[in-house]
Formats: C-alpha cells, structure tokens, sequence
C-alpha cells in the first residue's frame, strides 16, 4: 500500500474520532453504536479518493479532510440501514455482526440517523466553512446530499427492491439493462462520484475538474460494485429466489456486466485520454491499484 494512502487512512480515522468526541450525545449506547459500524475495518476508499483527488490538483489535504470524513459517515450509515432486516436483512458486515444484532434494530437506525445528521453538521460547521468559504462548503453540501437521497443512493436501494419484484415471473429473454445499469449508478457509483468531487473542490478546481472527477469516480463505483457482488455471490444468491428465478436473474446479471464493462473500455472516465488530459497519469497508477 502506497505511503500516502497509510497516512490518509490515519487522517481520517483520527478526524473521525475527534468529531465524534465533539458531539453531545447524552446517551453512551448511541455512540458506541455509531462507533461500531464507522471503526469496523473498512478500506475507506470513498474518503482516500476525497483526499487524493485533493493531494492530485495540488490542494491542501487538510481543507478536504472534513470533507472525507462527511463522506464515510454517509456511506457508514448507508450499510448500517442496508443491513436492517426490512431492508437486505444481512446479519454479517465486514466478518463481523451487523450492527443491529450487536446493538439492537433500534439503536442501529438511530446509529445510521445520526451519522447521517453529522455529516451535514460537519460539512456546513464553522471550522469547515473557514477552510474552504463559505460558498464551498455549501457547494459541497449540495453535491454529497444530492448523489445520497431521492436521486442517488436511496433510490438506487428503492429500484434494487423493485427489481426484486419484478423478477418474480421471470422469462430467459427478458434483460432490463437500463434498470441494471441505473441501480448500479445510484446504488454506489453516485457516493462514489461525489467523493472524488469534493476533493477537486476542496483544492478549489474550476467546475470542468468537478464535473470530470465526478464522471470518472461514478464509472469506478460501478464496475467496484460488479467485482463486490461478484465477490459474494449475489447473483445466483442473494435475492433468495426460487432456482429458475435465480438463473434468470443470473443471465441478466450477466448480460449487463458486459454490457457495463464494454461501456466503461470504450468510454472509461470520460473517456481515458480526455481524464488524463485533465489530471494526469498519476491516479491511475496510485489510487487504482490500492
């Protein structure tokens, strides 16, 4: 692992830590429960590409560290909720309990509520908006909410259960790609986007380094999201289908993974020329391989 990387894990769990200590939370069980799922051992990947496309267009990494920090809290939050028994009803995170089984249903949505509330605390509070100004810490705001809610994650989990139900009934020719590849997006490449995003505004780019950052870390969220579900299975098991239903839902998984990968070698990051025209090699050859 590169030695930056070592150092803005670090950062981050320490920022983490000290806005959490900053909080008034009356009740210790909340804090332990928001502590459980933000210090589980995750790889912190959505925060590191917040600092490195920080450290890429030669910005402070210190302005973009709260910024990180908004980011895993919204993501953190996001698992805690997914994991609760109306939602993907997993009892395991990361080789570890799911926070509901260890702290109950209860203080698991409370734990996910107040992670996401402190997110918005810590993007928009006085220390943050001294760093960048005001006009950007609101920007910010805009942008990470925004790829989070109605039109972003939350509904990238609304259309997954759709999709569930729909595929009840399910004929071998049927393929929605376009739902497949619009889950995909919301789901996780839209987080994905904001947080490299953040990090050029952090270091005050002008918006075709914004909106470039954003495309490319949208197209890595998504393939990041194919290798994750590919990794534990979630086509042939997850969706707790009958066999014929979960082959079905195998071929379209299928189809719109190659579908997804062929988009992504022709139009990969804008398209890969016009990405390192824009930024150079060098994330590429850092960030990508950690």
């Amino acid at each position: 692992m590169p030695d930056d990387i070592v150092l803005y894990k670090k950062l981050i769990n320490e920022k983490l830590r000290k806005f959490l200590r900053s909080v008034g939370i009356g009740d210790n069980r909340l804090l332990r429960a928001m502590e459980y799922s933000l210090f589980s051992g995750g790889k912190l990947v959505r925060p590191l590409l917040t600092l490195s496309f920080c450290n890429l267009c030669n910005g402070d990494i210190k302005k973009a560290l709260p910024l990180a920090c908004a980011v895993e809290m919204i993501h953190t939050y996001s698992l805690v909720h997914d994991d609760l028994p109306c939602m993907d009803n997993d009892v395991t995170r990361r080789g570890k309990p799911s926070n509901h089984i260890i702290n109950g249903e209860n203080f698991a949505i409370l734990a996910g509520d107040a992670l996401f509330s402190l997110a918005a605390e810590v993007i928009t509070e006085k220390e943050t908006t001294e760093l960048l100004g005001t006009e950007v810490s609101i920007k910010a705001a805009n942008i990470l909410f925004k790829c989070c809610g109605a039109s972003g994650m939350v509904d990238g989990q609304a259309l997954e259960f759709s999709l569930k139900k729909d595929m009840k009934g399910l004929v071998p020719d049927f393929s929605p790609m376009s739902s497949m590849d619009t889950l995909y997006l919301k789901k996780t490449g839209k987080l994905f986007g904001a947080a490299c995003a953040l990090g050029c505004l952090a270091a005050g780019m002008d918006e075709t380094k914004v909106e470039a950052a954003n495309r490319y870390g949208e197209d890595i969220g998504v393939v990041y999201q194919i290798i994750d579900d590919l990794k534990d299975g979630s086509y042939s098991t997850d969706f707790g289908f009958d066999d014929e239903t979960e082959r079905g839902f195998a071929v379209i998984a299928y189809k719109t993974i190659v579908n997804v990968m062929n988009t992504m070698k022709k139009n990969f990051c804008l398209d890969e020329k016009s990405f390192i025209n824009i930024f150079g090699q060098e994330l590429k050859t850092t960030l990508l391989n950690y």
